[in-house]
């Protein structure tokens, strides 16, 4: 069976004794803190590889040096970078690792391990958050207890330990804190201009409590709710000035309500003392007093986030029911109308079809503008956006749905950014959508994608995003390509082979055998990437004899004047950027022409944000600080 080999990560050359590596332009972090990063962007940890050492021995002999080499910058050290400073971002990285070897060497040099707000140090750079919100709970225990840091530390934010913890579902880490004697009753301070500009509205100001609510985190919630503070009753807190304590406040009904967790609201409805069942003929709804307004206010948060069982009960205490329970037919009022709105797309994103039934049951109305294309003819609400998003997020119970019930074709393309259903799965690495829609649906694989009609394909994007599965499901499905070696058409042995893919007219892809692939070299750039095959002449043969060459220009032409979308109207793209440039699209001014706004090479922003991380393979300059003399240039 066909399988994708792994590439082997970039590694950089050993300058050699007496030599660093440098490139040019440098690194960003290297211009801001050159005595701290090479001009790579490497911190001193990553300039001698030590996250990848693992005998005890050699990690200590290589931090000794790490720590020697940045005790001893003195004068070097300017007012805006520290010595102190460099050596708490040292603490910081292996806090967030868990390395507590280096945290133990920090702690003994003197190390500073948590900032001073009044020294003016940086607040952002706080070891024990980074520790308690990824886990490491021997790191957070090290910092406390040796480093004499406070389990009340505060970051940038007015943020605690323990609220971090609480929100990363650390209970371990929240557990150890409260028993040192955190206060669960600190929130957020709202008044930070970080706080602002990150957490706005009511979350600026959350608690503990509120912030586990909203995740779900049960665990952590009933921790909590238990801890004695105050003899507090832990009800709901319906006036100021009432009893101080651990309460069960309307934020988090609205976190519960968010969590998709409808255990998470039973318990807090049942902890808060609200009225959950109808008691001697007064509905629970006219029970209410004072929690009325908690109640309406979570709400929107369930119309948008929550699970359907959540929304249900929270509509529950304000519109009739029947003898089970169930809701009977109500008029959504207009407050509730754009909360379901969002809540309908939403239920693509996290595959709730049973929600979207009942939230499509309103007389709902999309906005106007909402999505960039046009509201289809005949539709209230963008159902082929819908299909995208569930393609996007691998919601094949929504997918099934909208294509079977609803009749929304896979093959439709949305403008912009002119992609279907399958080049969406493929350019997120849904395997399992690409599948799907491969195996019930009759997909057009040659149609192109973007701005042009001899654009990219699915196949196309799963090469340039790495994503060998969807690129192998592809392949075996057809493809298409626009060559294929010779050599591969009749192996009989194990056969290595390169696949690869152009951003160039037609973004053609080509199958080569890996001795060609050796001989015209392919770099690994934008222009062109490829994955690396295992062909296997058992399994692979068959479906290499049916793949498909790639449809022409004149094909595709064709297919694009009879296509319309799914609101009936018809296709206008140019065939390719000559013909665009003929007639002069590129200088139209109208920016309301859907062609304007597609891109050429639709792709995934974020997967390929994570490759410029991780792939990028720069030109380097062997350099010999003692000689000042430059050796041979080295380019990936």
């Amino acid at each position: 069976m066909v399988k994708v080999l792994e590439r082997p990560p970039a590694e950089l050359p050993d300058p050699g004794p007496g030599k660093v590596l440098h490139t040019w332009p440098p690194h960003a972090r290297y211009m801001s803190d050159p005595l701290y990063y090479d001009t790579l962007g490497r911190d001193p940890f990553d300039q001698v590889k030590f996250w990848k050492l693992s005998d005890p021995a050699v990690r200590a002999e290589e931090l000794e040096k790490i720590l020697k080499e940045h005790l001893d910058h003195g004068k070097e050290y300017t007012d805006e970078h520290t010595e102190d400073e460099h050596r708490r971002q040292m603490m910081f990285t292996a806090a967030a690792k868990g390395a507590e070897d280096v945290l133990r060497a920090l702690i003994k040099t003197g190390t500073k391990a948590h900032p001073e707000a009044k020294a003016n140090e940086d607040q952002s750079c706080v070891p024990i958050f980074a520790a308690a919100n990824h886990g490491h709970l021997g790191s957070v225990k090290l910092l406390i207890e040796e480093a004499g840091v406070s389990v009340e530390a505060k970051n940038e934010m007015g943020e605690t330990p323990l609220l971090t913890a609480a929100l990363a579902g650390e209970i371990e880490i929240v557990r150890y804190l409260l028993g040192e004697g955190a206060d669960p009753r600190v929130r957020i301070n709202p008044e930070s201009e970080i706080t602002q500009e990150y957490t706005p509205g009511q979350w600026a100001a959350a608690n503990a409590l509120e912030l586990a609510a909203s995740q779900g985190h049960m665990d952590i919630v009933k921790l909590l709710l238990e801890h004695p503070f105050y003899g507090s009753t832990r009800k709901r807190k319906n006036r100021d000035g009432e009893e101080d304590g651990i309460w069960v406040t309307p934020l988090a009904l609205q976190g519960a309500a968010a969590s998709r967790n409808f255990d998470m609201l039973k318990l807090l409805l049942e902890r808060g003392a609200y009225p959950v069942e109808d008691d001697d003929g007064v509905t629970k709804g006219e029970r209410l007093n004072n929690e009325r307004e908690a109640i309406k206010g979570a709400l929107p948060e369930a119309a948008r986030l929550g699970d359907l069982e959540t929304l249900k009960t929270l509509l529950s205490y304000f519109y009739p029911t029947d003898q089970q329970g169930n809701l009977k037919p109500f008029d959504l009022p207009e407050n509730l109308h754009q909360d379901f709105v969002d809540g309908v797309f939403n239920t693509a994103m996290f595959d709730q079809p049973e929600k979207f039934e009942f939230l499509y049951s309103f007389d709902l109305k999309e906005p106007p503008k909402r999505s960039l294309n046009k509201l289809p003819e005949g539709m209230k609400l963008n159902l082929p956006r819908l299909l995208e998003i569930a393609a996007e997020h691998s919601a094949l119970g929504m997918a099934k749905l909208l294509i079977n019930k609803y009749n929304v074709d896979p093959n439709d393309m949305r403008r912009p950014p002119a992609t279907t259903p399958l080049y969406t799965a493929a350019s997120n690495k849904q395997t399992d959508m690409a599948r799907y829609l491969l195996e019930n649906h009759k997909i057009d694989l040659h149609k192109g994608h973007g701005r042009f009609i001899t654009g990219p394909t699915p196949l196309w994007v799963a090469i340039s995003i790495h994503a060998g599965d969807a690129a192998i499901l592809l392949l075996q499905h057809g493809g298409p390509i626009e060559h294929i070696d010779d050599d591969l058409l009749d192996i009989d042995k194990p056969t290595k082979a390169v696949l690869v893919e152009t951003a160039t007219t037609r973004a053609p892809v080509r199958l080569i055998a890996e001795a060609n692939a050796k001989e015209r070299p392919l770099k690994n750039d934008r222009a062109s990437r490829s994955s690396l095959l295992e062909l296997d002449p058992e399994t692979d043969k068959e479906w290499m004899k049916k793949l498909q060459q790639r449809k022409s220009d004149a094909e595709l032409l064709e297919e694009e004047e009879e296509s319309v979308d799914f609101g009936g109207n018809r296709f206008f793209r140019d065939l390719n950027r000559e013909e665009e440039e003929r007639l002069g699209h590129p200088k139209a001014e109208d920016e309301e022409d859907p062609k304007r706004r597609n891109p050429e090479f639709p792709t995934n922003k974020q997967r390929e944000d994570e490759m410029h991380d991780t792939d990028w393979e720069p030109g380097l300059i062997f350099h010999d600080p003692e000689k000042d003399s430059a050796g041979a240039e080295v380019t990936s």
